[in-house]
């Protein structure tokens, strides 16, 4: 098994970040039709799921 660099860990981190923001930043765009110029993406509680607040796809990942 090989160990990973600081370079390596860090890197690793801001994927997981990324992610993260990525996934939060397209859920109001998510499993809809597209929407037009002038109309402006909400974040809702709950999503298009149900999730709870603090819950969702993006969860497991730092569990």
């Amino acid at each position: 098994m090989s160990t990973l660099t600081g370079e390596q860990i860090h890197r690793a981190a801001g994927v997981l970040l990324a992610m993260a923001c990525g996934d939060a930043l397209g859920a109001g765009y998510e499993f809809g039709p597209p929407l037009s110029a002038d109309t402006e993406a909400a974040m809702v509680g709950g999503g298009s799921f149900g999730w709870e607040p603090g819950s969702g796809p993006t969860t497991p990942t730092w569990r």
